[in-house]
């Protein structure tokens, strides 16, 4: 009896020691495991991916580097809270603003700032241009913005020119696409921090080429200093209340604009039944072999003038 009571101690001993070595072991390969993914998270948090020129669906950048995101992820944003801007000059000059989501507009598109009281209109300066040094802009998207797609694909067509928008850079300046309930507008040239460019719902992708050229420095081609060189206009056929939309501008305000002669096919020109009465054109070409034919992008003479940003 004893040598049997003896015999099950040791077994149950050996089975004891076996049980401990085992678990010894598999604690060591555990630690091991979790020390080599601490390591393999190390490596990968140091390496970075470049993210290569725009492509057709997502801008990207060769200026900076990402842990890994697609462009279009980086540049879309939950929220990014905008630069209020107060630049407006109340009752100088002629310009004649109206307000349009509690920010002051001229020719329907062209923010200008915040008003300096409740009126729903008033007389202002002509804006000053900043333009964007070497023709960098940073971009985000708000994640609000419906079908940011048409975005993407607006900011498509500016890859073969020397504007470069570069989705997701920590910058102090950049533009934010936000979603809009009124009209699509946008400020003229670069006012610094995070600016907005207004994006309503029915905004297409004309629309937002449109004001993607006035964040660039733009100014409507009807607009120009040099307007009535090339347009005879129809005041007769123009709605009073979108006169001030035909106002001439500056010089100062042709630093883009004026890198080409006037362009009867740009994408920032009205069509020549803008703000018609009567369905008559509101402007005509001065050369009768000319027509008033906006295109539906950007034009060779506006990828002609985008070209010449920078030159020498």
């Amino acid at each position: 009896m004893k040598l049997k009571l003896l015999l099950a101690f040791t077994i149950l001993v050996s089975v004891f020691f076996i049980f401990q070595k085992n678990r010894n072991l598999n604690e060591k390969s555990e630690t091991i495991t979790e020390a080599q993914i601490l390591a393999a998270n190390k490596t990968n948090s140091s390496k970075t991916q470049k993210i290569p020129t725009h492509h057709s669906d997502d801008i990207k950048s060769d200026q900076t580097t990402v842990f890994n995101v697609p462009a279009s992820k980086i540049a879309i944003q939950k929220k990014i809270k905008l630069t209020p801007f107060s630049r407006l000059e109340s009752e100088i000059g002629e310009l004649t603003y109206t307000i349009d989501e509690d920010v002051a507009v001229i020719q329907g598109d062209i923010v200008l700032g915040t008003p300096p009281n409740d009126a729903a209109t008033g007389k202002t300066s002509q804006p000053n241009l900043t333009l964007w040094p070497s023709g960098v802009i940073p971009f985000y998207i708000q994640s609000n913005v419906s079908n940011p797609e048409r975005i993407f694909k607006a900011l498509s067509y500016f890859e073969k020119t020397k504007i470069h928008f570069l989705a997701g850079l920590n910058q102090t300046d950049f533009l934010v696409f936000q979603e809009s309930s009124g009209n699509c507008k946008s400020y003229l040239g670069k006012v610094g921090g995070a600016q907005p460019i207004w994006i309503s719902p029915n905004c297409g992708v004309r629309e937002i080429i449109h004001e993607l050229m006035h964040a660039i420095g733009f100014i409507h081609e009807q607009n120009r200093s040099d307007r009535n060189q090339f347009l005879d206009m129809l005041w007769v056929n123009i709605d009073s209340r979108h006169k001030i939309n035909f106002d001439i501008f500056s010089s100062s305000l042709m630093q883009l604009s004026g890198l080409s002669s006037f362009d009867f096919e740009s994408v920032m020109l009205y069509p020549d039944t803008m703000f018609s009465i009567n369905n008559q054109p509101t402007m005509r070409p001065k050369d009768p072999t000319q027509f008033i034919r906006p295109s539906s992008a950007l034009s060779s003479k506006d990828l002609e003038r985008l070209n010449l940003i920078n030159s020498d």
